[in-house]
């Protein structure tokens, strides 16, 4: 009798709340394991409450694509870890979950992030071709519209930062409790992207070593520079930018060939 009382109350430690049944895990491509390829209805996980634990985000906004590509599933906690973080963080340690299906992974960079995981996969197949294209591209207008945004964005989510009226026109992530950028996580990816490409291409000859910092040679810092703009535009949520200046920060995007 003592050990069934034990385990309810184990169980109830370890079930999952009304709030947080559902959420999100992403896999990278990379990953093998009872997520990948799983398809709806596969259970995963071991239910043993020890690490490795599954995170289930959510909402897909506060994902973390620590490696690129993946799959976005939407899952139901079967059981959680004895082990949770804070009481506001925006995720659960799961310790078993059932796959539900695979929704975009575009989700996860914000309302119109299809738009924007569409380029950063343009961006994985950059060629040398493309830099010519960018030759010329009017980028003024497009860098001050784009570190602009970010200001905007800064007042209304974090006003007292001390990083508002900074320019911008290099920033991939800035921002608290958990928010990265206007397009989440997309910044971020879309460096780690072109970065992989850049070695694939043009190995040490991509980047120039200062101190213990290693940057973009000029011709591919120009090369982010025009995707970080468009992704912005594409992905930027309604009345942040003006219709003149999306345009202007899709100008050099437009010029490349979509394959």
């Amino acid at each position: 009798m003592f050990l069934n009382r034990f385990m309810q109350l184990l169980e109830a430690l370890v079930a999952p709340s009304p709030r947080q049944l559902r959420g999100f895990v992403y896999v990278a491509d990379s990953e093998r394991g009872a997520m990948s390829g799983a398809p709806p209805g596969t259970v995963a996980g071991s239910g043993s409450d020890s690490p490795p634990w599954i995170v289930v985000d959510h909402s897909p906004s506060s994902v973390i694509a620590a490696k690129w590509p993946g799959r976005l599933m939407e899952v139901e906690i079967l059981l959680r870890a004895g082990q949770q973080p804070a009481a506001d963080a925006p995720y659960t340690r799961a310790t078993k979950v059932r796959v539900l299906g695979e929704v975009p992974v575009g989700m996860i960079f914000g309302p119109n992030g299809e738009d924007v995981r569409a380029l950063i996969s343009r961006a994985s197949r950059w060629t040398g071709k493309d830099f010519a294209l960018l030759e010329g591209a009017p980028m003024e207008d497009a860098f001050a519209a784009y570190s602009e945004a970010w200001n905007r964005w800064l007042r209304d989510v974090e006003p007292g930062s001390h990083h508002i009226g900074d320019d911008h026109r290099h920033t991939l992530a800035a921002g608290c409790r958990g928010l990265r950028s206007p397009v989440n996580g997309a910044f971020a990816v879309l460096h780690s992207v072109l970065v992989s490409r850049a070695r694939e291409l043009d190995g040490q000859a991509a980047f120039v070593v200062e101190g213990d910092e290693l940057w973009f040679a000029p011709k591919w810092q120009l090369a982010l520079d025009a995707m970080l703009v468009a992704a912005m535009a594409l992905g930027a949520p309604q009345g942040l930018l003006s219709a003149e200046e999306r345009e202007s920060m899709l100008t050099a995007y437009e010029q490349l060939p979509l394959t």
